[in-house]
Formats: C-alpha cells, sequence, structure tokens
C-alpha cells in the first residue's frame, strides 16, 4: 500500500480516536471484513476502505507487516510517522519492513522511520505496491495508482484485500525475493550523503525498457564483453545490439569472450571478432559490459525464435560486488574450458604422434622381418643350426614388437576417445568371433571350451565393437600361460542385474604373486607378452563400458578365473558418458 494512503486512515481513526492510545484492542475495530476463517479475496470500494486498511494493520500488528512502495512522500509526514509510532506501541517486538525507493527528496523521512524500528531497503524505480502480513493481503492494481496520482486524492478508489493461503503465501514469496535483491538502506543512504555514484538492482519486465538498457550499455562499451549464453539464438535474436557491438570493438579494439553450450555460423557471422568457448547448458544469459552493467536474464524457453516468448525475467544492476562476483564466475569457467580445449589439443597431437610411430615401427620391423626370413634361409641351406636358432628368435622378437605396437595403438585410442558411442551388443556372439580369431592365432594349440549359460536367451550388453578385444586378450592369456597344447576355457555366463556377468576360467599356469596386485598396469614386469593385454580389457571394461572386472587364481587346481561384469543394454542408455 502507498504511505500515503497508510497515513490518511490513521488520521481519519485518529479523529475517531481508535488508535491514539498505547495500546489499542485490535478485535474492537470495526471493519467490513472481520479476520475469520473463512479464506477470499474481494475488491474492496469507497466508504469501506478506511476501515478496512485500519483493521489490517491492527492484525497485522500482532505479527509483522511487510510492505513495499515507490519513491513518494506520504502528504503529512508527521502523521505517517506517527502512526508507524503506534504500531511498534501496539506491539513492541512488531517486525516492519518496507521496500522503497530511496532517493535525496524522500531520504530524512525514512531515516526517520528507521529510527524508530523500521527495517527499510531500496529498490530503485520500485513500482511494485502491496502489503502483507501473516494472515492477510492488500494490494492496489497499478492503473488504479496511476488514477489516484492524477487526481491527487490520499485514498484509492478501490483495493485488493485477500486472506487466502496461498495468495499471501505468494505475497511473502514475492517480497523475499525483491528484498534479497535490494540494497539496505545504510548502503544507499551513504551513497546519496556522500555523493558516491549510485548503483542499482531491478527487475524489468517492460521488454522496452530492457532494449533501452540494452542499448545503452552496448554504446557505452569500450573495454570489455563477457557473456555467457544460454543458447546462440540470444545473439541471433537480438542481432542489431550484438552487430552494433561487434563494430565498436573494430573501432575501440576491446574483448569480448563468449561461453555458450553451441556455437553456429549464423552468431559467429554477427559476432566474428569474439572468442567463443563451450560450457554446460545453462537456463541462464549473463552479459556484463566494461565490469560495470550486467543483465541477468532468466529464460522461460532459450531457444525461442522471439524474446518475447524466450524470456521469463530480467535483472539489471550496476552493483560493483555483485559484477565483480559473477565475472569471477566467468573467469573460472572461462579458464576450465581452457585447459578443456589445450587437453583436448595434447591428445590430438599425441594421438598423431602415437599412429606417426606405429606406422613407422611397422615398416621398419617389415623391413627387418624380410631380411631375417632371408638370412634364415641361408643359415638353414648351410645347416647352421645355431644362426637358425638364433635368427628365429630374431623373428619372433619382431613379431611381438609389431603386435605390441598395435596393442599400444589400440589402448591409445580407447584412451583417448571421449564419450564413445555405445549401443546393444550380443555378448555370446562377441565372444564367439573372439574365440574364433585366438585359434587362429595358436595354431599348434588345441582350445576346448564349455560354456555353461544360466537361461537361454539373448544376452545383450551395452558397449560397442571393441568388445571383441576384452575376450581376444583374455582367451590369449589362456593359451599363452597354458604350457600343454590342450587349453581348456570354462565360461559361465549368468544375469546379474544391472550386470551381465561374464565368468572365464583356465587351467594354465596361473598369475605370478608379484605381478597380482598390478595385473592391469600398462606394460607389466614379468608378462610374457608386452604387458598390455589386460590395461586394454581394464580400459575397455571399466573406462569405457561402466561394468567391472576381476583376476584371480583358482582355488582348486591351477590356473586363472576372470570375471567381467557388463551393465546390461537399456534403451534408455544411449551414449554413455565418460
Amino acid at each position: 500500500m502507498r504511505n500515503q494512503f497508510l497515513s490518511s486512515t490513521f488520521n481519519r481513526q485518529d479523529e475517531g480516536g481508535g488508535l491514539s492510545g498505547s495500546r489499542a484492542d485490535a478485535s474492537s475495530t470495526s471493519s467490513p471484513i472481520a479476520a475469520s476463517a473463512t479464506e477470499e479475496t474481494k475488491v474492496v470500494a469507497g466508504a469501506e476502505i478506511i476501515p478496512l486498511a485500519i483493521a489490517f494493520i491492527q492484525r497485522a500488528a500482532t505479527s509483522y507487516l511487510r510492505a513495499s512502495m515507490d519513491r513518494n512522500l506520504p502528504a503529512d509526514q508527521k502523521a505517517s510517522l506517527d502512526f508507524s509510532k503506534v504500531l511498534f506501541t501496539l506491539n513492541p517486538s512488531l517486525k516492519y519492513q518496507l521496500i522503497i525507493d530511496l532517493q535525496t527528496e524522500n531520504l530524512e523521512y525514512y531515516k526517520s522511520l528507521m529510527a524508530i524500528g523500521v527495517e527499510v531497503r531500496h529498490l530503485d524505480k520500485n513500482k511494485i505496491s502491496f502489503a502483507v502480513s501473516k494472515d492477510e493481503y492488500m494490494t492496489i492494481e497499478p492503473v488504479v495508482l496511476e488514477e489516484q496520482k492524477a487526481s491527487g486524492a490520499t485514498v484509492p478508489k478501490e483495493v485488493i484485500w485477500s486472506s487466502r493461503a496461498d495468495v499471501i503465501a505468494q505475497a511473502n514469496q514475492i517480497f523475499q525475493m525483491m528484498w534479497r535483491m535490494s540494497v539496505p538502506a545504510e548502503v544507499r543512504i551513504r551513497q546519496l550523503e556522500s555523493g558516491e555514484t549510485t548503483e542499482e538492482t531491478r527487475l524489468i519486465s517492460d521488454m522496452n525498457e530492457v532494449f533501452r538498457i540494452g542499448k545503452e550499455m552496448t554504446e557505452r562499451c569500450h573495454e570489455s564483453a563477457l557473456l555467457i549464453l544460454a543458447s546462440p539464438k540470444t545473439v541471433t535474436r537480438n542481432s542489431q545490439f550484438f552487430e552494433r557491438l561487434s563494430e565498436l570493438q573494430k573501432e575501440r579494439h576491446f574483448r569480448i569472450r563468449v561461453l555458450t553450450p553451441e556455437v553456429d555460423s549464423f552468431a559467429l557471422k554477427i559476432l566474428p571478432g569474439a572468442e567463443w568457448r563451450k560450457i554446460e547448458p545453462m537456463r541462464v544469459s549473463i552479459t556484463i559490459y566494461d565490469m560495470r552493467n550486467m543483465f541477468i536474464t532468466q529464460y522461460a524457453d532459450a531457444e525461442a525464435n522471439s524474446t518475447e516468448n524466450a524470456v521469463l525475467s530480467n535483472i539489471y544492476t550496476t552493483n560493483r560486488h555483485t559484477i565483480v562476483g559473477i565475472a569471477s564466475v566467468f573467469d573460472a569457467l572461462w579458464k576450465e574450458t581452457e585447459l578443456r580445449e589445450m587437453e583436448e589439443r595434447s591428445r590430438k597431437q599425441a594421438q598423431l604422434l602415437q599412429d606417426i610411430l606405429t606406422h613407422d615401427i611397422r615398416n621398419y620391423n617389415q623391413i627387418s622381418k624380410l631380411s631375417g626370413e632371408l638370412v634364415l634361409e641361408r643359415l638353414k641351406a648351410s645347416g647352421d643350426l645355431e644362426g637358425t636358432r638364433l635368427i628365429q628368435d630374431l623373428l619372433d622378437a619382431i613379431d611381438g614388437a609389431s603386435t605390441l605396437a598395435d596393442t599400444g595403438m589400440k589402448l591409445g585410442k580407447i584412451l583417448s576417445e571421449e564419450n564413445p558411442e555405445l549401443g546393444v551388443i550380443d555378448v555370446m556372439q562377441s565372444m564367439q568371433r573372439s574365440m574364433a580369431l585366438v585359434r587362429q592365432a595358436f595354431p599348434e594349440k588345441m582350445i576346448r571350451e564349455e560354456t555353461h549359460i544360466a537361461k537361454k536367451e539373448r544376452l545383450l550388453v551395452t558397449a560397442d565393437d571393441l568388445l571383441e578385444e576384452v575376450f581376444t586378450n583374455i582367451f590369449t592369456n589362456s593359451a599363452k600361460y597354458t604350457d600343454s597344447s590342450l587349453v581348456e576355457i570354462q565360461m559361465n555366463v549368468e544375469v546379474q542385474a544391472p550386470y551381465v556377468k561374464i565368468t572365464i576360467s583356465d587351467s594354465g599356469i596361473g598369475i605370478a604373486d608379484e605381478i597380482k596386485n598390478r595385473i592391469f598396469d600398462r606394460f607389466v614386469a614379468g608378462a610374457r607378452g608386452g604387458g598390455l593385454g589386460m590395461s586394454i580389457v581394464h580400459a575397455l571394461v571399466v573406462n569405457r563400458y561402466r561394468g567391472k572386472v576381476a583376476v584371480e587364481n583358482r582355488t582348486e587346481g591351477t590356473g586363472t578365473v576372470v570375471t567381467v561384469w557388463l551393465p546390461i543394454f537399456s534403451s534408455d542408455l544411449g551414449k554413455i558418458d565418460k
């Protein structure tokens, strides 16, 4: 309610003696709407307004009173101040909070209110007028308020009153939001009395006002522009502002930095001189020009084609502390994206170097192998058994080096790939293909497998074609670490939600104690091969597929048991994020 209205109600009632005493009885005041358990909302007009307002304020004095008003002073400042003193006489512990547009012309009056216990905060260009207590709510419609101003009347022609709990709760919530946004009166008073440049924070609903301030901000920009965008459509929807910002950047040579979830070609054309970095999606856009002005825009639909349909609310501020705080968040996000970009560049460079080295190693190995095979034929022809054995060992070592290079390249690609595209894989088919490959790789050995499946159904897991590398490495180890020509492998497959559990055991030599705890490390000393096989298994199962893997020796007899848990496929999973 407007303060001049409150003061007029005090004056009218004081003439009748109702509130002039030190402690008026709230229940004794006549009112067209008495406090009751019935929840209702009404428009009250004419002669009923004054007694309604008095009863409302008397009842509010037993709990709390929150009011929001514009900058205008009451017609009778003394009467209004006396009226407020009576409220505290009725209840010395009354909590009376007031949001007002504090300016030089109304400063002394509101300082007097603060002296008697009213808590005051400043909100620049505040035009929202209402009062709320624990049990009631009163407001004046903006149109009625403007008519009252134009006519010079001290009392509006009608007010809205409500005792509905939901209306009161909503009004209190709005007030608390405005209270948090507003500036403590002490800070505002210090600014006005010292002549400091005043700072403001405003919630703006009028889009014309938003566009006007945005244009002024753009024209004044000389030093820097920090933009956090919920969508690049923010740029295309407001192309005239950002095109002008781009023109000013060319003239004044300042820096524009943009953080956004996506970058599209249209936005790049509008701001060609900006530096763009990607961040996680947000529901707000923040614009900071020259560290002096800031807009925070919350969206109902950030992808809407028109600003009116996209925007939910706008907050404009020149508060230095707020701007510095948000700018520090921007810098932290910028540095984080910079580190990610550096890591991505390093990853790509490392991958390129690895590909080059692997290619060159294989070429050199191929040349060495051809030369070794020629020497081997000559030594065999001459009957040099010792030389033949040494050259054969050399050829085996060359094959091992080529295999190691290929395996290392696979591992590098697995570890460097971010957010792989995963889908549905039939785990039994993958195991069968892997077994066929291992049989071809070890023709000198007879591999006998025995498979137990808990349920005769297709077992589908979330993975990709690289799953075969998992089983190929496990089966290869079984063949490699079984000294006899017969390799026995037992497989047990069962559903153990949310995984498919695959247990693979062999009757080989088992795992040496000194490497048990490092079985998934790369280049494990003591391994017969390159020491990369089980690290690839771990990288795929754990890092790529989000499964589990464990290795141990058999409890009965010799051999190794490898257990792999792979996530059961779900159509809801789609792409698995790392």
